[in-house]
């Protein structure tokens, strides 16, 4: 599901900082589900790292971008 754009502003915030910085390159057509690919990434990484949710969102960088940042640790 796409997000809406106010949910990605306010949510936003709490992602790591490189990952607020490229929602916010988005425009506000876009940036909906740019926000729900990171969100998505990201509460799948924390669960493989055995943590989910209970992690802070914004200690791990993840990306943005349609394909991601490549590796991960772990």
């Amino acid at each position: 599901k796409v997000t809406s754009p106010e949910v990605a502003d306010e949510v936003g915030p709490t992602l790591h900082p490189r990952e607020t910085a490229e929602l916010r390159a988005y425009d506000a057509a876009d940036r909906g589900i740019a926000f729900a690919r990171v969100w998505t990434r990201k509460e799948a990484y924390l669960k493989g790292l055995g943590t989910g949710l209970g992690r802070a969102l914004s200690l791990d960088y993840l990306g943005a971008a349609p394909h991601g940042r490549g590796a991960l640790r772990g």
